[in-house]
């Protein structure tokens, strides 16, 4: 137990790695690639520490997961609000501005403007509708489990195709892809051992295989398009070099995880990955006022790929783990 609880924190962390990288990118294939898969692994990772008790009540999950996923998305919310009103000029705040964003907090959609307080936020009431839907669906025998989430990927995509500017309330539209890669994790658990160290023993090959098919997707996909993945708005591109190329990352980085096992560094961004996601681009927007200050738009271009997109990371996540570990004192003081 001890090292399947290893390799899943190796693996977020990886992930918010992936996710905080990503974004200090520029419009390149790396970019591309990244966004193919980010956001399904950690729907993925949600869904394999998912367990459901057999004669618990929804009620009972409602509460949890309320507790759990919408209390803490409300109050970074509000605090991602209250930090965004005050780096605005006060001759630039409106009405409609402010109210807009606080619609927006309530909404729960990181869509047509709203959430610009900290879009990342998208993911947690998103991820609270996935796990309302995976409760049920996991009350269905283990056999009928694939064809309905084959059925809700096919419901999610409709949504990409036929209303692709239609935003619903807790990112609905996204969530019935959410929920497919959520439903594979969470019928991970029920793969016979034998398969999992047939997967393990041929990690190197499999793993080549799982990198090369990630790039050919990913970017066959994007140049169908000509314009990248993105699971916040729905966006798949392709209906079957998206699931190929998003699965293919998943299994990639589990495999990476497997083989790595122990790493402390890794480990602790995957226990702090919460954190690491939700606020790094508050921490962005501090640092580009801070580069701004030295460099022009036009160097920031040129720079930012090979060296700004790692010098953002990096600083983000010193920053944030520094100014969270005062905090859990204090939480654990005051709880």
């Amino acid at each position: 137990m001890r090292e399947r609880i290893n390799w899943i924190d190796v693996t977020r962390g990886i992930g918010v790695l992936l996710v905080i990288y990503g974004h200090g990118l520029a419009a390149t294939p790396l970019r591309f690639i990244i966004y193919s898969f980010h956001m399904p692994l950690f729907f993925f990772l949600s869904g394999l520490v998912f367990h459901k008790r057999k004669n618990e009540r929804y009620l009972t999950v409602l509460k949890k997961d309320f507790k759990r996923i919408l209390i803490p998305y409300f109050i970074f919310a509000f605090i991602s609000f209250s930090l965004w009103l005050s780096n605005i000029p006060l001759d630039r705040i409106t009405q409609d501005l402010v109210t807009k964003q606080i619609i927006g907090i309530f909404y729960g959609s990181g869509n047509n403007g709203y959430l610009a307080i900290n879009i990342v936020l998208w993911f947690l009431p998103c991820l609270f509708i996935v796990k309302q839907m995976l409760w049920f669906i996991s009350r269905l025998e283990i056999k009928l489990i694939i064809p309905v989430l084959f059925l809700f990927s096919a419901l999610g995509y409709s949504f990409h195709v036929f209303a692709p500017t239609l935003k619903l309330p807790f990112g609905f539209e996204t969530a019935l892809t959410g929920v497919v890669f959520f439903g594979l994790g969470y019928l991970w658990n029920f793969v016979p051992i034998k398969y999992s160290q047939i997967f393990k023993k041929n990690a190197l090959f499999l793993l080549a295989i799982l990198i090369v098919s990630t790039v050919i997707f990913s970017l066959a996909n994007f140049n169908l398009y000509n314009h990248q993945v993105d699971l916040r708005l729905n966006r798949i591109n392709n209906y079957f070099l998206f699931y190929l190329s998003a699965l293919s990352g998943i299994f990639a980085v589990i495999l990476i995880s497997m083989k790595t096992n122990k790493n402390r560094v890794l480990e602790y961004f995957g226990r702090n990955s919460l954190l690491l996601f939700v606020w790094h681009l508050v921490v962005f927007s501090y640092i580009s006022d801070f580069v701004f200050i030295f460099l022009t738009s036009e160097r920031v271009i040129e720079l930012r790929n090979i060296y700004l997109a790692p010098f953002y990371t990096g600083v983000s996540i010193i920053v944030i783990l520094l100014i969270s570990i005062p905090c859990k004192r204090l939480i654990k003081l005051l709880a």
